[in-house]
Protein backbone atom coordinates (compact mmCIF):
# COMPACT_ATOMS: atom_id res chain seq x y z
CA UNK A 1 0.00 0.00 0.00
CA UNK A 2 3.11 2.53 1.01
CA UNK A 3 4.42 1.70 -2.63
CA UNK A 4 1.34 2.21 -4.63
CA UNK A 5 1.00 5.97 -2.28
CA UNK A 6 4.54 6.98 -3.18
CA UNK A 7 4.19 5.79 -6.83
CA UNK A 8 0.97 7.97 -6.68
CA UNK A 9 2.72 11.18 -5.10
CA UNK A 10 5.72 10.36 -7.56
CA UNK A 11 3.56 10.53 -10.72
CA UNK A 12 1.15 13.41 -9.26
CA UNK A 13 4.46 15.94 -8.49
CA UNK A 14 5.81 14.88 -12.20
CA UNK A 15 2.46 15.88 -13.56
CA UNK A 16 2.51 19.04 -11.45
CA UNK A 17 6.33 19.52 -12.73
CA UNK A 18 5.51 18.68 -16.56
CA UNK A 19 2.34 21.24 -16.67
CA UNK A 20 4.27 24.39 -15.35
CA UNK A 21 6.82 23.59 -17.79
CA UNK A 22 4.65 23.57 -20.35
CA UNK A 23 2.81 26.81 -19.34
CA UNK A 24 6.05 28.49 -19.26
CA UNK A 25 6.97 26.99 -22.58
CA UNK A 26 3.64 28.24 -23.85
CA UNK A 27 3.89 32.07 -22.37
CA UNK A 28 7.57 32.04 -24.09
CA UNK A 29 5.73 31.83 -27.18
CA UNK A 30 3.07 33.90 -26.48
CA UNK A 31 5.73 36.43 -25.35
CA UNK A 32 7.97 36.09 -28.79
CA UNK A 33 4.87 36.31 -30.92
CA UNK A 34 3.94 39.28 -29.34
CA UNK A 35 7.72 41.10 -29.91
CA UNK A 36 6.99 40.21 -34.39
CA UNK A 37 4.36 43.48 -34.37
CA UNK A 38 6.68 46.31 -33.03
CA UNK A 39 9.68 43.87 -35.02
CA UNK A 40 7.58 44.20 -38.20
CA UNK A 41 7.35 48.13 -37.39
CA UNK A 42 11.14 48.43 -37.44
CA UNK A 43 11.37 46.35 -40.27
CA UNK A 44 9.51 50.07 -41.90
CA UNK A 45 11.31 52.35 -40.69
CA UNK A 46 13.92 52.24 -43.70
CA UNK A 47 11.25 52.90 -45.34
CA UNK A 48 9.57 55.43 -43.57
CA UNK A 49 13.31 57.43 -43.43
CA UNK A 50 13.58 57.23 -46.67
CA UNK A 51 10.24 58.67 -47.68
CA UNK A 52 11.15 61.49 -45.11
CA UNK A 53 14.29 62.13 -47.15
CA UNK A 54 12.54 62.26 -50.52
CA UNK A 55 9.82 64.41 -49.30
CA UNK A 56 12.61 66.67 -47.84
CA UNK A 57 14.46 66.95 -51.10
CA UNK A 58 11.27 67.77 -53.47
CA UNK A 59 10.50 70.33 -50.83
CA UNK A 60 14.01 72.07 -51.72
CA UNK A 61 12.95 72.09 -55.08
CA UNK A 62 10.89 75.20 -53.94
CA UNK A 63 12.82 77.29 -51.70
CA UNK A 64 9.81 79.59 -52.24
CA UNK A 65 8.18 78.11 -49.12
CA UNK A 66 10.43 78.20 -46.37
CA UNK A 67 8.10 77.23 -43.89
CA UNK A 68 7.76 73.79 -45.97
CA UNK A 69 11.19 73.14 -45.77
CA UNK A 70 11.79 73.48 -42.49
CA UNK A 71 8.95 71.44 -41.52
CA UNK A 72 10.01 68.55 -43.71
CA UNK A 73 13.22 69.03 -41.66
CA UNK A 74 12.06 68.78 -38.85
CA UNK A 75 10.07 65.65 -39.48
CA UNK A 76 13.34 64.11 -40.82
CA UNK A 77 15.70 65.07 -37.97
CA UNK A 78 12.96 63.75 -35.45
CA UNK A 79 12.75 60.07 -37.53
CA UNK A 80 16.82 60.42 -37.08
CA UNK A 81 16.47 61.56 -33.35
CA UNK A 82 13.97 58.59 -32.52
CA UNK A 83 16.40 56.15 -33.93
CA UNK A 84 19.33 58.09 -32.51
CA UNK A 85 17.64 57.61 -28.37
CA UNK A 86 16.47 53.69 -29.42
CA UNK A 87 20.27 52.81 -30.43
CA UNK A 88 21.61 54.24 -26.75
CA UNK A 89 19.27 51.76 -24.97
CA UNK A 90 20.79 48.25 -24.54
CA UNK A 91 17.74 46.22 -24.81
CA UNK A 92 16.88 48.21 -27.87
CA UNK A 93 15.92 46.18 -31.33
CA UNK A 94 18.66 49.30 -32.68
CA UNK A 95 21.27 48.02 -30.33
CA UNK A 96 24.28 47.24 -32.91
CA UNK A 97 27.50 48.84 -33.61
CA UNK A 98 26.92 49.66 -37.66
CA UNK A 99 23.81 51.21 -36.82
CA UNK A 100 25.35 53.65 -34.27
CA UNK A 101 27.60 54.60 -36.88
CA UNK A 102 25.67 55.24 -39.59
CA UNK A 103 22.82 57.09 -37.58
CA UNK A 104 26.08 59.55 -35.80
CA UNK A 105 27.21 60.11 -39.44
CA UNK A 106 23.72 61.17 -40.67
CA UNK A 107 23.02 63.26 -38.12
CA UNK A 108 26.10 65.36 -38.96
CA UNK A 109 25.30 65.19 -42.12
CA UNK A 110 21.89 66.79 -41.48
CA UNK A 111 23.73 69.32 -39.35
CA UNK A 112 25.35 70.39 -42.50
CA UNK A 113 22.83 70.41 -44.46
CA UNK A 114 21.20 73.26 -42.05
CA UNK A 115 24.29 75.23 -42.67
CA UNK A 116 23.78 75.24 -46.20
CA UNK A 117 19.65 75.77 -45.63
CA UNK A 118 21.06 79.08 -42.92
CA UNK A 119 23.95 80.05 -45.44
CA UNK A 120 23.82 83.47 -47.48
CA UNK A 121 23.40 83.40 -50.90
CA UNK A 122 20.34 83.30 -53.33
CA UNK A 123 17.75 80.72 -53.18
CA UNK A 124 19.04 79.14 -56.62
CA UNK A 125 22.17 78.67 -55.04
CA UNK A 126 21.22 77.30 -52.01
CA UNK A 127 19.09 74.93 -53.83
CA UNK A 128 21.88 73.82 -56.48
CA UNK A 129 24.26 73.38 -52.49
CA UNK A 130 21.52 71.33 -50.87
CA UNK A 131 20.76 69.01 -53.44
CA UNK A 132 24.39 68.60 -54.31
CA UNK A 133 24.41 67.65 -50.47
CA UNK A 134 21.55 65.55 -50.11
CA UNK A 135 23.14 63.20 -52.95
CA UNK A 136 26.38 62.97 -50.90
CA UNK A 137 23.76 61.57 -47.52
CA UNK A 138 22.19 59.22 -50.07
CA UNK A 139 24.52 56.34 -49.44
CA UNK A 140 24.48 57.26 -45.37
CA UNK A 141 20.86 56.52 -45.93
CA UNK A 142 21.50 53.25 -47.70
CA UNK A 143 23.74 51.84 -45.54
CA UNK A 144 21.42 53.12 -42.82
CA UNK A 145 18.28 51.03 -44.27
CA UNK A 146 21.56 48.07 -44.96
CA UNK A 147 21.84 47.51 -41.72
CA UNK A 148 18.26 48.07 -40.03
CA UNK A 149 17.92 45.37 -42.47
CA UNK A 150 20.13 43.39 -41.51
CA UNK A 151 19.31 43.43 -37.64
CA UNK A 152 15.91 43.01 -39.22
CA UNK A 153 16.75 39.56 -40.48
CA UNK A 154 18.92 38.80 -37.31
CA UNK A 155 16.34 39.30 -35.00
CA UNK A 156 13.94 37.39 -36.83
CA UNK A 157 15.73 34.46 -36.68
CA UNK A 158 16.75 34.89 -33.11
CA UNK A 159 12.63 34.65 -32.78
CA UNK A 160 12.44 31.86 -35.16
CA UNK A 161 14.63 29.71 -33.16
CA UNK A 162 13.36 30.57 -30.06
CA UNK A 163 9.50 29.70 -31.21
CA UNK A 164 10.94 26.23 -32.82
CA UNK A 165 13.02 25.71 -29.31
CA UNK A 166 9.95 26.33 -27.48
CA UNK A 167 7.16 24.91 -29.29
CA UNK A 168 9.51 21.88 -29.59
CA UNK A 169 9.51 21.38 -25.66
CA UNK A 170 6.49 22.67 -25.20
CA UNK A 171 5.23 19.54 -27.96
CA UNK A 172 7.59 17.03 -25.39
CA UNK A 173 5.64 18.75 -22.26
CA UNK A 174 2.86 18.32 -24.04
CA UNK A 175 3.18 14.74 -24.64
CA UNK A 176 4.67 13.75 -21.68
CA UNK A 177 1.33 15.55 -19.99
CA UNK A 178 -0.69 13.42 -21.95
CA UNK A 179 1.37 10.23 -21.13
CA UNK A 180 1.45 11.11 -17.33
CA UNK A 181 -2.51 11.95 -17.17
CA UNK A 182 -2.99 8.46 -19.17
CA UNK A 183 -0.33 6.44 -16.97
CA UNK A 184 -2.47 7.81 -13.87
CA UNK A 185 -5.69 6.83 -15.25
CA UNK A 186 -4.29 3.32 -15.84
CA UNK A 187 -2.85 3.38 -12.23
CA UNK A 188 -5.91 4.18 -11.10
CA UNK A 189 -7.92 1.36 -13.01
CA UNK A 190 -5.50 -0.97 -12.17
CA UNK A 191 -6.00 -0.24 -9.02
CA UNK A 192 -9.67 -0.03 -8.40
CA UNK A 193 -9.70 -3.56 -10.17
CA UNK A 194 -7.85 -4.54 -7.35
CA UNK A 195 -9.84 -2.75 -4.84
CA UNK A 196 -12.78 -4.61 -6.73
CA UNK A 197 -11.07 -8.03 -5.97
CA UNK A 198 -9.59 -7.25 -2.90
CA UNK A 199 -12.92 -6.73 -1.32
CA UNK A 200 -14.67 -9.68 -3.22
CA UNK A 201 -11.93 -12.19 -1.98
CA UNK A 202 -12.16 -10.32 1.42
CA UNK A 203 -15.87 -11.07 1.67
CA UNK A 204 -14.91 -15.02 0.53
CA UNK A 205 -13.09 -14.94 3.26
CA UNK A 206 -15.60 -13.98 5.80
CA UNK A 207 -17.30 -16.61 4.08
CA UNK A 208 -14.41 -19.38 4.31
CA UNK A 209 -14.26 -18.02 8.28
CA UNK A 210 -18.09 -18.90 9.06
CA UNK A 211 -18.05 -21.94 7.68
CA UNK A 212 -14.66 -23.30 8.91
CA UNK A 213 -15.62 -21.74 12.55
CA UNK A 214 -19.53 -23.29 11.93
CA UNK A 215 -18.20 -26.71 11.03
CA UNK A 216 -15.55 -27.01 13.85
CA UNK A 217 -18.30 -26.20 16.06
CA UNK A 218 -20.81 -28.24 15.04
CA UNK A 219 -18.55 -31.12 15.31
CA UNK A 220 -17.65 -30.15 18.68
CA UNK A 221 -21.00 -29.90 19.77
CA UNK A 222 -21.84 -33.20 18.02
CA UNK A 223 -18.95 -35.03 19.97
CA UNK A 224 -19.90 -33.48 23.41
CA UNK A 225 -23.58 -34.75 22.61
CA UNK A 226 -22.71 -37.81 22.19
CA UNK A 227 -20.35 -38.33 24.99
CA UNK A 228 -22.97 -36.78 27.20
CA UNK A 229 -25.06 -38.46 25.86
CA UNK A 230 -24.51 -41.95 24.24
CA UNK A 231 -20.60 -42.72 24.44
CA UNK A 232 -19.27 -45.40 26.24
CA UNK A 233 -15.89 -45.15 28.04
CA UNK A 234 -13.71 -46.66 25.12
CA UNK A 235 -15.43 -44.07 22.57
CA UNK A 236 -14.97 -40.75 25.01
CA UNK A 237 -11.36 -40.85 24.26
CA UNK A 238 -12.16 -40.82 19.90
CA UNK A 239 -15.16 -37.76 20.73
CA UNK A 240 -12.32 -35.79 22.73
CA UNK A 241 -9.37 -36.18 20.15
CA UNK A 242 -12.40 -34.94 17.60
CA UNK A 243 -12.89 -31.94 20.43
CA UNK A 244 -9.29 -31.23 21.06
CA UNK A 245 -8.85 -31.05 16.80
CA UNK A 246 -11.50 -28.82 16.10
CA UNK A 247 -10.43 -26.26 19.44
CA UNK A 248 -7.19 -26.41 17.98
CA UNK A 249 -7.96 -25.26 14.59
CA UNK A 250 -9.95 -22.73 15.73
CA UNK A 251 -7.63 -21.54 17.73
CA UNK A 252 -5.07 -21.38 14.87
CA UNK A 253 -7.59 -19.71 12.29
CA UNK A 254 -8.56 -17.43 15.26
CA UNK A 255 -4.47 -16.11 14.99
CA UNK A 256 -3.75 -16.30 11.85
CA UNK A 257 -6.37 -13.93 11.22
CA UNK A 258 -5.18 -11.62 14.18
CA UNK A 259 -1.82 -11.77 12.88
CA UNK A 260 -2.59 -11.00 9.14
CA UNK A 261 -4.69 -8.43 10.43
CA UNK A 262 -1.60 -6.69 12.46
CA UNK A 263 0.24 -7.24 9.31
CA UNK A 264 -2.45 -5.09 7.18
CA UNK A 265 -2.30 -2.47 9.83
CA UNK A 266 1.49 -2.25 10.04
CA UNK A 267 1.68 -3.23 13.94
CA UNK A 268 3.78 -6.00 13.10
CA UNK A 269 7.21 -5.64 14.34
CA UNK A 270 10.40 -7.35 15.64
CA UNK A 271 10.87 -8.38 19.33
CA UNK A 272 14.17 -10.00 19.69
CA UNK A 273 14.85 -12.16 22.45
CA UNK A 274 17.36 -14.92 23.35
CA UNK A 275 16.46 -18.78 22.86
CA UNK A 276 17.79 -21.94 21.79
CA UNK A 277 16.47 -24.08 19.11
CA UNK A 278 15.10 -26.48 21.29
CA UNK A 279 12.61 -23.92 22.18
CA UNK A 280 11.34 -23.79 18.98
CA UNK A 281 11.02 -27.28 18.35
CA UNK A 282 9.32 -28.37 21.35
CA UNK A 283 6.62 -25.68 20.81
CA UNK A 284 6.22 -26.88 16.93
CA UNK A 285 5.69 -30.45 18.03
CA UNK A 286 3.26 -29.73 20.39
CA UNK A 287 1.16 -27.34 18.27
CA UNK A 288 1.65 -29.92 15.48
CA UNK A 289 -2.06 -30.96 14.96
CA UNK A 290 -2.13 -34.84 13.82
CA UNK A 291 -4.29 -35.26 10.69
CA UNK A 292 -4.12 -37.85 7.91
CA UNK A 293 -2.13 -39.81 9.75
CA UNK A 294 0.70 -37.79 9.07
CA UNK A 295 3.56 -37.83 11.55
CA UNK A 296 6.06 -34.76 12.14
CA UNK A 297 10.28 -35.43 11.97
CA UNK A 298 12.30 -33.37 13.28
CA UNK A 299 16.15 -32.21 13.45
CA UNK A 300 18.38 -29.49 14.68
CA UNK A 301 21.82 -28.69 14.38
CA UNK A 302 23.66 -27.43 16.34
CA UNK A 303 21.00 -27.89 19.29
CA UNK A 304 22.01 -26.06 21.77
CA UNK A 305 22.81 -22.64 20.17
CA UNK A 306 21.77 -19.54 21.84
CA UNK A 307 20.01 -17.13 18.96
CA UNK A 308 18.84 -13.91 19.65
CA UNK A 309 15.93 -12.63 16.96
CA UNK A 310 12.02 -12.44 16.92
CA UNK A 311 11.02 -15.82 18.33
CA UNK A 312 7.27 -15.42 18.08
CA UNK A 313 7.59 -14.91 14.27
CA UNK A 314 10.17 -17.65 13.61
CA UNK A 315 7.69 -19.73 15.74
CA UNK A 316 4.64 -18.43 13.27
CA UNK A 317 7.02 -19.04 10.14
CA UNK A 318 7.67 -23.05 10.55
CA UNK A 319 3.52 -23.53 12.68
CA UNK A 320 2.50 -22.03 9.24
CA UNK A 321 4.79 -24.32 7.18
CA UNK A 322 4.56 -27.24 8.86
CA UNK A 323 0.23 -26.52 8.98
CA UNK A 324 0.90 -26.26 4.80
CA UNK A 325 2.52 -29.04 4.37
CA UNK A 326 -0.15 -31.57 7.26
CA UNK A 327 -2.84 -30.08 4.99
CA UNK A 328 -1.38 -31.11 1.74
CA UNK A 329 -0.24 -34.31 2.54
CA UNK A 330 -1.88 -37.67 3.68
CA UNK A 331 -0.27 -40.90 5.24
CA UNK A 332 3.09 -39.11 5.22
CA UNK A 333 6.38 -38.05 7.24
CA UNK A 334 6.58 -34.24 7.27
CA UNK A 335 10.60 -33.67 7.81
CA UNK A 336 11.47 -30.15 10.11
CA UNK A 337 15.31 -29.61 9.81
CA UNK A 338 16.53 -26.58 11.63
CA UNK A 339 20.50 -25.23 11.13
CA UNK A 340 22.07 -22.26 12.49
CA UNK A 341 25.47 -21.57 10.14
CA UNK A 342 27.41 -18.30 9.05
CA UNK A 343 25.08 -15.95 11.13
CA UNK A 344 21.79 -17.52 9.53
CA UNK A 345 18.58 -19.81 10.39
CA UNK A 346 18.50 -21.80 8.10
CA UNK A 347 14.48 -23.66 7.78
CA UNK A 348 13.53 -26.15 5.90
CA UNK A 349 10.36 -28.17 5.60
CA UNK A 350 9.74 -31.58 3.48
CA UNK A 351 6.84 -33.23 2.71
CA UNK A 352 5.80 -35.96 0.23
CA UNK A 353 2.16 -34.69 -0.40
CA UNK A 354 -0.37 -33.57 -2.99
CA UNK A 355 2.85 -30.28 -4.05
CA UNK A 356 1.37 -27.04 -6.53
CA UNK A 357 2.45 -26.00 -9.31
CA UNK A 358 5.19 -23.72 -8.82
CA UNK A 359 4.49 -21.37 -10.90
CA UNK A 360 1.30 -19.90 -8.91
CA UNK A 361 3.31 -19.43 -5.65
CA UNK A 362 2.93 -16.20 -6.05
CA UNK A 363 -0.53 -15.81 -6.44
CA UNK A 364 -0.75 -18.32 -3.05
CA UNK A 365 1.13 -16.09 -1.01
CA UNK A 366 -1.40 -13.25 -1.77
CA UNK A 367 -3.77 -13.31 0.69
CA UNK A 368 -7.32 -14.42 0.98
CA UNK A 369 -6.32 -17.01 -1.73
CA UNK A 370 -9.27 -19.05 -1.74
CA UNK A 371 -9.24 -19.57 -5.42
CA UNK A 372 -6.29 -21.76 -5.04
CA UNK A 373 -7.38 -23.52 -2.52
CA UNK A 374 -8.20 -26.70 -4.92
CA UNK A 375 -4.20 -26.82 -5.52
CA UNK A 376 -3.20 -26.05 -1.77
CA UNK A 377 -5.93 -26.85 0.57
CA UNK A 378 -4.64 -23.82 2.21
CA UNK A 379 -7.92 -22.91 4.23
CA UNK A 380 -8.31 -19.35 4.93
CA UNK A 381 -5.63 -18.76 2.81
CA UNK A 382 -3.23 -16.76 4.73
CA UNK A 383 -0.27 -18.96 6.11
CA UNK A 384 1.90 -18.54 3.39
CA UNK A 385 0.69 -14.65 3.10
CA UNK A 386 1.61 -14.38 7.33
CA UNK A 387 4.94 -16.71 6.65
CA UNK A 388 6.66 -13.52 3.64
CA UNK A 389 5.36 -10.99 5.37
CA UNK A 390 7.60 -12.61 8.78
CA UNK A 391 10.54 -13.54 6.59
CA UNK A 392 10.16 -9.63 4.57
CA UNK A 393 10.52 -8.17 8.29
CA UNK A 394 12.88 -10.34 9.26
CA UNK A 395 15.30 -9.27 6.36
CA UNK A 396 15.16 -13.11 5.25
CA UNK A 397 14.56 -14.71 1.96
CA UNK A 398 12.18 -17.59 1.05
CA UNK A 399 11.96 -20.05 -1.88
CA UNK A 400 10.49 -23.61 -2.81
CA UNK A 401 10.52 -26.28 -5.17
CA UNK A 402 7.18 -28.22 -5.65
CA UNK A 403 6.02 -31.08 -7.88
CA UNK A 404 2.85 -31.94 -8.14
CA UNK A 405 1.96 -35.16 -6.43
CA UNK A 406 5.56 -35.62 -5.35
CA UNK A 407 5.69 -33.18 -2.73
CA UNK A 408 6.89 -30.06 -1.73
CA UNK A 409 9.91 -28.30 0.33
CA UNK A 410 10.08 -24.88 1.52
CA UNK A 411 13.34 -23.08 2.31
CA UNK A 412 13.49 -19.85 4.76
CA UNK A 413 17.11 -18.12 5.65
CA UNK A 414 16.58 -15.53 8.44
CA UNK A 415 19.78 -13.65 10.08
CA UNK A 416 20.16 -14.16 13.56
CA UNK A 417 22.59 -13.01 15.99
CA UNK A 418 24.75 -15.81 18.13
CA UNK A 419 25.00 -15.51 21.63
CA UNK A 420 27.41 -18.27 22.14
CA UNK A 421 26.91 -22.09 21.18
CA UNK A 422 27.06 -24.49 24.15
CA UNK A 423 28.16 -27.58 21.62
CA UNK A 424 31.03 -25.67 21.17
CA UNK A 425 32.02 -25.01 24.62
Amino acid sequence: MRRVISVACIIIMAFMIVITLTVIKFNNIKEQYQNLDPNLDNYSIAEIIFLSFERLKTSILDLSDGSNVLSKKSIFDSKIEILKSNSLNTKSFFKDEDFSTSINKLIKQSTELDKIFNSKGSIDEKRQSALMYMDTMRPTLLDLQESIYRIQIKNFNQIKEIIYDNSLDAEISSLLTIFLICTLFILLWRHSARLKKTLKNKNIFISSIYHELASSIQKIQFATDVINDEASKKDIQKYLDIINFHANKITSQTLDVLEYSKIEMGNSVIQTEPFVLNQITTDAIHSFVKRNDNSLKVRISPKNTLIRTDKKKVQSIINNLLDNSNKNSQNNIIHLHLRIFSGYLYIKVKDFGNGFDINKIGKFIQPFNQGAERDTKQGLGLGLTIIKSHIDLLKGSFKARSTIGEGTIFFVKIPVLIVHSKDRL
